[in-house]
């Protein structure tokens, strides 16, 4: 008789941690449905591969900045520190090796950096010529190469965010031995 009490005694124990966990990972999904919802990071290798329909009927596009191979706004709800402007900025940037000028060629689909030889449209305020390299394939090593702007060696080029009007020149030369 005693088997059978503590039989029952045991499956009463059993069935009330089963109510527990279910309600341990039911009730928190109610607590926290008005709170946002996290947005996985989306990977691209052009601006064009980060439109978003946003707008109320989802029908309103917006361009959105590819850096780092990664979109820099991934819903309507987030920020965008780089907008896109029709109002563009135009600078000089004109890269030499070894005392000869290099022609840089940017991608087409890249919308907010175009090249047209030796000058280059930011359509964004804000964007900072480390991502102005970033777009034309460009990586500078200290050693061999130095920045200028505007006619002054630049040594946080990639922090320095161009104006209209403003002229880059980044010069390679070999190390002699």
């Amino acid at each position: 008789m005693r088997k059978k009490k503590e039989n029952w005694l045991g499956k009463i124990l059993l069935l009330f941690f089963v109510v527990m966990i279910v309600l341990g990972f039911t009730v928190p999904g109610f607590i926290d449905d008005g709170q946002q919802q996290f947005v996985e990071p989306r990977i691209c290798q052009t601006d064009t591969d980060c439109y978003l329909m946003c707008g109320e009927e989802g029908v309103e596009p917006v361009t959105v900045l590819c850096s780092q191979n990664l979109c820099q706004q991934n819903s309507c709800s987030e920020g965008n520190y780089y907008p896109y402007s029709n109002e563009g900025i135009t600078f000089t940037l004109i890269v030499e090796e070894n005392g000869f000028s290099v022609d840089l060629v940017g991608n087409e689909k890249d919308i907010f950096v175009k090249l047209s030889g030796s000058s280059v449209s930011l359509f964004s305020s804000g964007l900072s010529l480390g991502q102005v390299l970033e777009k034309v394939g460009l990586k500078i090593d200290s050693d061999l190469g130095s920045v200028f702007v505007n006619g002054e060696q630049n040594y946080a080029y990639s922090e320095f965010v161009p104006e209209d009007g403003d002229k880059v020149r980044i010069v390679y030369s070999e190390i002699e031995a």
